[in-house]
């Protein structure tokens, strides 16, 4: 077994990755895997499809391009990361580590990207990895990232790490394929690291980084599932979705094939004796037989149950992904607490996956800390769990004026207090009192004023 051997959990959700992958970059790469996700009719295959040659390759070619794959994956996963960060997450650092916060990994992200970054691959695989990249040379580390794909071997008592780097580097102008593996170990207590680089034997040995003249005694590296920090790995919370889309993309290709089979009737010439003609079907073609002349075609009773069918899966799918937080688009008419309430069940795996994503950067975080000499206690990273925009409307401020000038015991505390929880004021009531004081006795206050005066 060589740096490269794979762990029996990770051989198992290879092709599942995969297959995420490929729904989440969507149609173009769908299409291009040709029959791995669409295979040929019974008729095509016959006809040397699965070959990829003769009428039926050219047959399925054209039935493969009339198909539509739905974006669904990759709209499900935009619009999720877009209410997860809705408002940015509170992170607190020591003062030595702010530098991070605009300048956390090797391409330049701040903490902020990179927390996205981890919730995307949350959502998109169930898996990520971070990794503290510790040197004597760099007063504040990096926090590196490793997708599913790229975390191959482990042991579950996090003595082992093995991830692969594979690449491609530049020589001159040409461009050359390295694979090379990175393997994390703890031996005697103490982290080291080592590069393999397959077919090249002159790298450097294992090297032990050493933090203030001291080894580290863990692997500063996070597995973030997404659900939970475990090194078992996590199912995908889009496997369902991708599945349905895949779905999706079969039932259309049947009801588009159905569609142009009913457009292309066939002209049967009946009263002519043709026996050298070769048999075609659709429009242009011709078959001759002893009498009688017409046009025949694709019964299309079918079809309106194909289209059904497709639709509902469609609705299957919507309810899934894009829509997940408000799927009949009442958002808009709903009051915000309504709403809370009404996506609350819905939101529940969502929030799971922030706050552990949250809990994994504020891990690596305090890895960091203790590296560069930190109290680790003083790194907070609070997410966003607030999904909906609850925000008060002038009418609900008008509901709550109207309310109290019924008798309502609302003290203007009260209702400032639901204006600033409503995002209407970011002051406190007493400065906002004193410009109302400033600008005078506002409309429908005249009573309460008076009986101030008195």
């Amino acid at each position: 077994m060589g740096v490269d051997t794979k762990h029996p959990q990770y051989i198992d959700a290879e092709p599942i990755w995969e297959r995420l992958l490929h729904t989440f970059e969507g149609q173009d790469v769908i299409k291009d895997q040709s029959i791995v996700y669409l295979r040929p009719t019974d008729s095509m295959t016959k006809r040397g499809a699965l070959s990829k040659q003769g009428d039926g390759w050219e047959e399925y070619l054209r039935y493969k391009e009339r198909a539509q794959f739905p974006e669904f994956v990759s709209e499900a996963i935009g619009h999720l990361l877009g209410v997860m960060h809705r408002k940015e997450p509170e992170i607190t650092l020591p003062a030595k580590m702010e530098s991070l916060r605009e300048n956390a990994s090797p391409d330049g992200s701040g903490l902020e990207a990179l927390l996205r970054r981890i919730n995307k691959n949350q959502i998109l695989y169930g898996r990520y990895g971070l990794l503290l990249d510790i040197s004597e040379d760099n007063p504040v580390p990096y926090i590196v990232g490793y997708i599913a794909r790229d975390i191959i071997n482990w042991d579950s008592d996090r003595s082992l790490v093995v991830l692969d780097e594979s690449s491609q580097e530049r020589d001159n102008f040409e461009w050359k394929d390295i694979e090379q593996y990175l393997v994390l170990e703890l031996e005697d207590g103490e982290y080291k690291v080592a590069t393999h680089r397959i077919g090249d034997e002159d790298l450097p040995p294992e090297v032990t980084p050493m933090l203030q003249g001291k080894p580290f005694d863990q692997i500063p590296f996070v597995f973030v599932n997404a659900g939970d920090l475990t090194t078992d790995i996590d199912k995908s919370p889009m496997e369902p979705l991708s599945n349905q889309t895949l779905n999706i993309y079969r039932g259309e290709a049947d009801y588009r094939q159905g569609l142009h089979m009913q457009g292309q009737s066939t002209l049967v010439i009946i009263g002519v004796d043709d026996d050298d003609a070769e048999v075609e079907v659709g429009a242009g073609a011709v078959i001759y037989t002893p009498t009688d002349a017409k046009f025949i075609g694709v019964d299309p009773t079918g079809l309106p149950e194909m289209r059904q069918s497709v639709e509902n899966d469609r609705s299957v799918a919507v309810s899934m992904g894009a829509k997940l937080l408000d799927p009949d688009n009442e958002g808009s008419r709903a009051s915000g607490d309504a709403l809370r309430t009404r996506v609350s069940a819905h939101t529940a795996n969502l929030a799971r996956i922030a706050l552990t994503g949250a809990e994994a950067l504020q891990d690596i975080l305090r890895m960091a800390a203790v590296a560069m000499g930190e109290d680790p206690e003083e790194v907070k990273v609070e997410p966003n769990i607030d999904f909906v925009d609850s925000g008060m409307s002038g009418k609900d401020l008008a509901d709550l004026m109207l309310s109290k000038s019924m008798g309502a015991p609302l003290s203007q505390a009260s209702i400032h207090k639901k204006m600033a929880q409503g995002d209407l004021t970011t002051l406190t009531f007493e400065e906002e009192q004193a410009l109302v004081e400033e600008d005078g006795v506002l409309p429908g206050n005249e009573e309460e004023s008076n009986a101030d005066n008195e």
